[in-house]
């Protein structure tokens, strides 16, 4: 039987630094936009890397305080695209995608949410959070579904 070498590791693309070594950089651009092609199914361009590092808030496997996390650091990011004093960028879009684990099976690969009343009337039309089930993507991918966008999604949560 063939064993590994002692000194191989297997590093997942979903780890943040791995992430980010991958993607994060103008040789990994043309990754990127087909990852946010796929997830946000129209074309995309990136036009310029901004690092928006914010304190890391650790949280150990999905749950809603990961969605809390997630949300709070967004709401970081959009209020360091306004300057203190200055004008607030109203048509300014602004897109969260979360690559999330261990969601469950009820979840879509999928699911795009918004800010809106109980009658579904958006509240804020310029904000959209696309959270991306990494897991139910992986399944998908091995029970045969070839789209595209599955397996690419799917190659994040696979070592």
């Amino acid at each position: 039987m063939n064993k590994a070498p002692e000194n191989k590791t297997n590093l997942k693309i979903k780890s943040d630094s791995i992430f980010k070594a991958i993607f994060g950089s103008k040789t990994g651009k043309p990754l990127l936009e087909t990852l946010l092609r796929d997830i946000l199914k129209k074309e995309v361009e990136i036009i310029e890397y901004k690092n928006r590092e914010l304190p890391k808030i650790s949280a150990s496997s999905y749950s809603k305080i990961i969605r809390f996390r997630n949300f709070v650091y967004f709401a970081g990011v959009i209020l360091l695209d306004h300057e203190i004093g200055g004008k607030y960028k109203a048509e300014q879009k602004y897109i969260s995608i979360n690559l999330t684990a261990k969601m469950g099976k009820k979840h879509e690969v999928i699911e795009i949410y918004k800010l809106q009343n109980d009658k579904q009337e958006e509240y804020i039309d310029n904000i959209k959070v696309y959270e991306v089930n990494i897991d139910k993507a992986k399944e998908e991918w091995y029970k045969g579904d070839k789209r595209k966008e599955i397996r690419h999604i799917a190659a994040i949560g696979m070592s």
